[in-house]
């Protein structure tokens, strides 16, 4: 664990937000 996982972790809610089914 560490800030990147923290990161990634923001990273995927921020995305989830905006879309959700970006993939």
């Amino acid at each position: 664990t560490g800030p990147d996982s923290v990161r990634i972790r923001q990273a995927a809610s921020i995305a989830e937000s905006y879309g959700g089914k970006v993939n």
